[in-house]
C-alpha cells in the first residue's frame, strides 16, 4: 500500500489496514485471477493505493516497480481522474500482458551432487529415520492449515528518530534489516522459554535480477522485469548465543536494552549484514510525492512464523509490518515483538539524533 499526494495536499499521519492480505485468488484457465488493485481518492490530490499480488508471480521488488511506474504516469499526468485506466476507483490492466519465463529458466542455479544428498536425505527420509528437531525449529508455533487468517502489527518510525537509527547503523557498520534480525531475537529470547525455544532462525530474502542476462529477456532490462526472481538466507542463531542473551534479559526490568544485550544487537546485526541487500526508498520534490508506505505478507503455513517487513520513504520514515498466523502464534507473541520493535529503533534513533 502506497499513500501518494500532490503538494500542498494534508499527508496521510498511518497506513490503512492491510485487512486485504487476506483475499483469496481464483484460479482460472488463464492462470491465477489477482485482486483487485484499487486507487482511491481519500481527499483532495490525494491517492491511497492498495496493490496486492501472489508470490509465485511478482516478488517485493516487482511490487516497487509497480509502484514507481505508476509513481511516473502519475506525474505525466494533471489529475489523477484523467487517467483512462482508472476507472471506478478500480486501474485496469491490459490482459494481453505475458509472464516472463520461470526463476530456473532466467537464472543460472548450480545444484551440487553432495546438496542434492543431503537435502534428499532431510526431506524424503521415513518418519522412523528422524532424528531429533533442530534446536532452531519452531516447534512454539506448530504448523496448521486453519484458521488460514494474518494478524498483523504495524511500526511506524517518524523521520527524526529514524535519522537516528541509520545514523546508529553507519557507526556499527550494519544495515537496517539486520538490525531488525537482532533485535526480533532478542525479544523472542525473553518471550519464550528456554523449553520452548533452545535457539532461533531467521531468513532474508534477496533479489536475483542482478544475476540474469539481458538476452534471456529479449534484451530488457531484469531491474524492470514482473516476476518472482528471489532466494532467501539463512540465518542461525545458536543456543550459546541465544543463553547469552537470556543471561542479560535476566538483570532487564524497564524493557530498555542494556549496554550488554546493545553490545549483543550490534554483534549480531554486523554478523548477518553482509549477507542481505539494502531496502529502497521513493520520493520526489515536486509534483506527486509518496507520503507514506506499508508492505506486508499473508500468513505462510509452510514458511516462516512471523514475518517482517520495512519499507522507506523518502524524508519521511521507516513502516514495519509484523505478520503471523493466527492461532499458529500466539498473539501475544506477536503483539510484544511489534512493540519491543518499536520502543527500541525509537530509542535507538533518539540517543543519536
Amino acid at each position: 500500500m502506497v499513500n501518494q499526494r500532490r503538494n500542498g495536499a494534508s499527508p496521510l499521519i498511518a497506513p490503512r489496514s492491510l485487512s486485504h492480505l487476506d483475499l483469496e485468488w481464483s484460479r482460472q484457465e488463464s492462470g491465477l485471477r489477482a485482486p483487485d488493485t484499487i486507487l482511491r481518492l481519500t481527499a483532495q490530490n490525494f491517492l491511497d493505493v492498495s496493490f496486492g499480488w501472489h508470490h509465485a508471480i511478482e516478488d517485493g521488488t516487482a511490487g516497487k516497480i509497480f509502484h514507481e511506474n505508476l509513481f511516473e504516469v502519475l506525474n505525466r499526468t494533471e489529475r489523477a481522474e484523467a487517467l483512462p485506466e482508472l476507472a471506478g476507483h478500480l486501474l485496469s490492466i491490459p490482459r494481453t500482458s505475458t509472464f516472463t519465463l520461470s526463476q530456473e529458466q532466467l537464472v543460472d542455479l548450480p545444484i551440487f551432487p553432495a546438496f542434492l544428498l543431503v537435502s534428499g536425505w532431510e526431506n524424503l527420509r521415513p518418519p522412523v529415520l528422524q532424528g531429533p528437531a533442530s534446536p532452531t525449529a519452531a516447534l512454539w508455533a506448530p504448523k496448521q492449515r486453519s484458521p488460514y487468517l494474518t494478524r498483523i502489527g504495524i511500526i511506524q518510525i517518524p523521520h527524526q528518530p529514524l535519522q537516528g537509527v541509520l545514523e546508529a547503523r553507519r557507526k556499527h557498520r550494519t544495515t537496517v534489516t539486520s538490525l531488525l534480525h537482532a533485535l526480533t531475537l532478542v525479544s523472542m529470547a525473553d518471550q519464550l522459554s528456554l523449553e520452548k525455544a533452545k535457539a532461533f532462525a531467521g531468513e532474508t530474502p534477496f533479489d536475483l535480477r542482478r544475476f540474469i542476462d539481458p538476452a534471456r529477456l529479449d534484451g530488457a532490462d531484469p531491474n524492470g522485469v514482473f516476476a518472482c526472481l528471489i532466494s532467501t538466507m539463512s540465518h542461525s542463531f545458536d543456543t550459546g548465543l541465544v543463553s547469552a542473551i537470556r543471561k542479560q534479559l535476566q538483570d532487564q526490568t524497564d524493557g530498555t536494552l542494556s549496554d550488554g544485550l546493545s553490545t549483543i544487537v550490534w554483534s549480531v546485526a554486523t554478523r548477518v549484514k553482509q549477507e542481505i541487500p539494502t531496502s529502497w526508498a521513493a520520493g520526489r520534490e515536486d509534483g506527486w510525492t509518496i507520503e507514506s508506505c506499508a508492505f506486508g505478507q499473508c500468513a505462510i503455513v509452510h514458511g516462516p512464523a512471523i514475518t517482517i517487513d520495512a519499507i522507506s520513504t523518502a524524508d519521511k520514515g521507516l513502516t514495519i509490518t509484523v505478520a503471523w498466523q493466527k492461532n499458529a502464534v500466539d498473539d501475544k507473541v506477536g503483539e510484544r515483538l511489534s512493540m519491543d520493535l518499536k520502543m527500541w529503533l525509537h530509542d535507538l534513533g533518539l540517543e543519536i539524533a
